[in-house]
């Protein structure tokens, strides 16, 4: 410890004593052991905006040092999660010994034992971050605490990173782009309500593009032609809503479990079958993305006799996707300088180390094989899967159409080899169920969450499950089905749906019946989102269509992709920002979810008429444009030859 620190906790210590203002403020400004300790109220964050205002004074009026604020962590090694146990059968006695019975009933109901203080420091500023450490370690060494200091800070100006500055300029520019996108766009109506020509070059579309008068228009305007797969729209607002929901409880922020002043509660709120399945909900989405693709494509394999252009799909997704991922990134770097808190830095570094770190796979979509604490934007596992799942789904569905039995036999195998593959990675892991329960178990928890449930090939028999359903629409959807095939079907898929999100409350340990249970359940949650798009879809749905086919939730519909992508930052935000410990109830998180859901669907909103549309539009016009000026490949000739002769023929 280097002397300027050891005379300025000496003073500071010598100077409590003697009562001295600003060292009584110091100690004020520092966190203390919290109430309702042994009930998991773990952390008091002190005052940080007192801290690092004070100033130290000698009694000749020199000054000393100013405050400074660090978070320390003090955690004993017998009080540990009891999962680092590998063995579920062995009990927390067997493994690290007789517990205290003041912590015993904790133990027995498994719940996460995060069992330590974390608590404001104020100390000198003549000390460094490695001083007080050292310092800290020192004196609680005869105790065998485990000591960390995060978030150390003291009053200095604002720094603004490199990316911090690129970001708000890409910001700048692109408000100065909706805004002459709009001006144009307003301009141009008015001309054409005048009926005045105007000039249309390809700059122009290119910036109208970005009116948000005319993509707002267009969000809220219902689509002319009437389709039989309108009720897609619904089922993707209630899936946003039922992911935002999950989120809002259990998305993995830096301090998440933290913030509670109850956080045992926490468990006892997931007793509930949408909160305790959110894991396989998932797959409700990559169910849909699977039907879409072959409801849509399907048809077109077959007029050109198996011929489909690849590249052009992949590159048409990759184009919609890529720029809000991009712009909520940019965001990441921008929401530091809004505020500050006590744990404001290392919410925020963690983020920033993955973007680093990672950041590249996010434009490749590979970054759902990182680490899953190491993503860059840890919700883009998603999109990731998304985009894989296309690029195996385009061959296959070519391959099924001129080879019917390789492509079938290769759907098989894609859909039988992850579903047995995972069931022995299940069980050689020991993996609990896949659920918000599990993560009383949180190192299993997060092993699983990295190596079995972000991979694409987990999740590949719901997308394939999908493309089955959305075929089976293509060729039988015009057949109406009787009403006793109507009522097995219903009963099958409700019967699917319970096993999927009920099951999981087995009161089991057994590995063997927990991994063979979670390699059905995306199959289960499949099928029953299946029946329900191929029973709409041939407008047999009833009452369940008429209220997905509602048009009021289609805007929602259309950013729910952007609501996706940006809702985790006010989460990441949230939880920086928190001063003071939270106290959980059923009415403060309906609460919460309602602000956090509207923060959402604004956000969302921004985003989508600022980005997603626009670029989307300039794709289209620049897809046009390069299409109008390529000249047709000899196969396309002799088709227009063969056409042209024949409208001679009839002529004639």
């Amino acid at each position: 410890i280097s002397n300027q620190c050891k005379d300025g906790i000496i003073t500071y210590f010598n100077e409590v004593i003697n009562l001295k203002p600003w060292a009584l403020e110091m100690l004020d400004a520092s966190g203390k052991l919290p109430s309702s300790f042994f009930g998991q109220t773990m952390i008091d964050y002190g005052s940080l905006e007192d801290c690092i205002k004070i100033k130290a004074i000698s009694n000749d009026g020199a000054g000393l040092f100013t405050g400074k604020y660090c978070m320390m962590h003090l955690r004993h090694p017998l009080f540990q999660t009891p999962n680092h146990n590998p063995q579920f059968e062995k009990s927390y006695d067997q493994a690290f010994g007789v517990p205290p019975d003041w912590i015993r009933y904790d133990i027995e109901n498994d719940l996460p034992l995060r069992f330590g203080f974390y608590g404001g420091i104020c100390m000198p500023s003549s000390c460094t971050d490695e001083d007080l450490n050292k310092a800290i370690s020192t004196l609680s060494e005869p105790l065998n605490l485990d000591v960390n200091l995060t978030d150390c800070q003291v009053e200095e100006p604002l720094r603004l990173s490199v990316s911090a500055i690129l970001s708000m300029i890409s910001l700048v520019v692109l408000l100065l782009v909706c805004a002459s996108g709009t001006i144009l766009d307003l301009k141009d109506r008015k001309r054409k309500e005048n009926k005045l020509k105007y000039p249309e070059s390809l700059t122009r579309q290119v910036v109208k593009g970005f009116s948000l008068y005319a993509n707002t228009k267009e969000l809220f305007t219902e689509n002319v032609k009437k389709t039989s797969l309108d009720y897609i729209n619904g089922f993707r607002a209630l899936l946003c809503v039922v992911t935002v929901w999950a989120h809002a409880m259990i998305y993995p922020t830096f301090w998440k479990e933290l913030r509670y002043r109850n956080f045992h509660l926490i468990f006892e709120f997931m007793d509930y079958i949408l909160e305790n399945n959110g894991p396989v909900m998932v797959d409700c989405f990559i169910t849909i993305s699977g039907f879409l693709l072959t409801y849509t494509l399907w048809k077109k394999i077959e007029q050109s006799k198996g011929h489909l252009n690849v590249i052009e799909q992949i590159l048409q997704r990759y184009c919609r996707l890529t720029p809000p991922v991009l712009f909520v990134m940019s965001l990441y770097f921008v929401c530091p300088l809004i505020s500050s808190g006590p744990v404001w830095n290392s919410s925020w570094a963690h983020e920033h180390e993955n973007y680093y770190q990672n950041g590249w796979k996010n434009l490749l979509y590979i970054q759902n094989y990182s680490f899953m604490t190491e993503i860059c934007m840890t919700q883009t596992w998603y999109i990731a899967n998304t985009m894989q799942h296309l690029i195996i789904s385009l061959p296959l569905m070519i391959v099924t159409y001129r080879y019917p039995k390789t492509g079938i036999f290769l759907g098989l195998l894609f859909y039988f080899g992850p579903s047995v593959y995972f069931f022995y990675l299940s069980l050689e892991h020991q993996f609990p169920f896949a659920s918000y329960n599990s993560l009383r178990y949180t190192h299993l928890a997060e092993k699983f969450m990295s190596t079995v449930y972000v991979s694409s090939p987990y999740h590949l028999p719901a997308n394939l499950i999908g493309m089955f359903a959305g075929w089976t629409c293509v060729k039988f959807g015009k057949q109406k089905l009787t009403k006793i095939w109507l009522l097995v079907g219903w009963i099958v898929s409700i019967l699917c749906y319970a096993f999927t999100t009920a099951l999981n409350f087995m009161p089991t340990k057994n590995f063997k019946i927990m991994a063979f249970y979670d390699s059905l359940r995306i199959t289960g949650m499949a099928l029953a989102t299946s029946w329900i798009l191929y029973i709409c879809a041939t407008r047999q749905g009833g009452i369940v269509e008429k209220a997905f086919s509602s048009k009021s939730l289609v805007p929602l519909s259309r950013i729910s992709y952007c609501v996706y992508l940006v809702h985790p930052i006010y989460l990441v935000f949230r939880d920086a920002i928190i001063t003071e410990r939270y106290y959980m109830d059923r009415i403060s998180q309906v609460g919460e979810f309602t602000l956090y859901f509207l923060f959402s669907i604004f956000a969302g909103f921004i985003i989508y008429i600022a980005i997603e549309e626009p670029f989307n539009k300039m794709y289209n016009i620049l897809k046009k444009r390069v299409t109008s000026s390529t000249p047709p490949n000899d196969a396309t000739q002799i088709k227009n030859d063969t056409v042209l002769k024949q409208n001679r023929t009839e002529k004639r």
